[in-house]
């Protein structure tokens, strides 16, 4: 991880500063309401800082390797007695191949479950989280943003025993939207991005196993997509409700929102949450809300805002060995197609290791 951090700053300017999200005082604290707090270090570079430093990469790389866009691979033939080599078969042409490394992101995930069927390769569904959206004045929490500057918890609810997490603090930041396959959902933006910083903060609560067996997780992402189309539905897009409505099972109006203390920093459409996200999910969330409010007073406050919905997508998990190689000799899978990683940075550690491998062992 240090190596692609070293990478990113060789191709990125002025980079925001690493934090380390490790606090005793806070993790004793938090371990006292039945809370975790996650330890990582963190260099928060955002989507616009992202696509500066993959630009710079693309324009070191183009006159030294082949990178060909927007060809949609068809299909992929394994070596065999007949063939030495792996056949690609793109919309275009066929490639062949001695070794071939699969890292086809997120978005491919049927894709790839399909390829590897075909190869004999056993995959496990692993689901989707559901999560919603809060923004809360950064004052109150000034003490974890001084010494983590993002703090991650994570959370097993009493009832349920569904698993709660904290994702992306934006600190200062805006509540956004992100559109993924035709649907609308919510988003953090970090304030570094705007360079307008707010007064709020904003962190997704993500119930992430709320399918537990086997027999049911693969129906996961499609639930998860039905909860953000009744949602989009609904309101044509993010809605937004106040925590003291949720509770009261009350519908939040726009005049409500406008003389909120808590100011929106997304023009959301104001609604009763309680009619369109299913109960169990609502009800592990507000819970984790209260446990939270325990750790940082006054995150239940009433004009707490509550915006729907967002979900993270986990693709099923390739049977790989340790050096991420598929029973298929010399395929490997890297990145978040394998279901092993489940961030950029993870993904990229994931192909320098790969990368690596073959190199060393040829």
């Amino acid at each position: 991880m240090n190596y692609v951090d070293k990478i990113n700053c060789n191709f990125g300017d002025r980079l925001a500063n690493t934090y380390s999200t490790y606090n005793k005082e806070l993790e004793v604290k938090a371990e006292e309401y039945g809370l975790k707090l996650l330890h990582t270090k963190v260099r928060h570079l955002g989507t616009l800082k992202t696509e500066e430093i993959l630009l710079n990469m693309y324009n070191y790389l183009k006159d030294k390797v082949e990178i060909i866009f927007d060809t949609e691979v068809i299909n992929i033939i394994s070596k065999g007695k007949e063939n030495d080599s792996f056949t690609v078969e793109t919309q275009n042409r066929t490639y062949y191949s001695n070794k071939l490394i699969l890292a086809t992101g997120i978005s491919s995930s049927n894709w790839t479950k399909e390829q590897c069927t075909s190869l004999d390769i056993k995959v496990r569904e692993q689901g989707a989280a559901i999560g919603l959206r809060l923004e809360v004045p950064a004052s109150i929490f000034k003490k974890v943003i001084d010494s983590t500057y993002e703090a991650k918890f994570s959370y097993r609810t009493e009832k349920t025993k569904d698993f709660i997490i904290t994702y992306c603090m934006n600190p200062w930041g805006r509540v956004i939207t992100k559109h993924t396959n035709g649907m609308i959902m919510v988003d953090g933006q970090n304030y570094l991005e705007s360079n307008e910083p707010t007064n709020n903060i904003n962190f997704t609560l993500f119930v992430s196993d709320y399918f537990k067996s086997e027999d049911n997780i693969i129906y996961s992402k499609e639930f998860a997509d039905s909860v953000i189309k009744v949602v989009n539905s609904t309101g044509g897009g993010v809605l937004v409700q106040r925590f003291g409505d949720m509770i009261k099972g009350k519908v939040t109006s726009y005049n409500e929102i406008n003389n909120n203390t808590t100011k929106p920093t997304l023009d959301a459409t104001p609604f009763d949450l309680n009619l369109v996200i299913p109960k169990r999910l609502l009800n592990d969330i507000i819970e984790m809300i209260y446990v939270l409010d325990k750790m940082v007073k006054g995150i239940a406050d009433e004009n707490t805002l509550v915006y729907a919905a967002e979900t993270k997508y986990y693709n099923p998990l390739v049977q790989v060995n340790e050096n991420l190689e598929t029973k298929v000799k010399d395929l490997y899978m890297a990145g978040d197609c394998s279901g092993i990683t489940h961030s950029l940075s993870q993904a990229a550690a994931s192909g320098i290791y790969v990368g690596k491998n073959i190199g060393i062992n040829g």
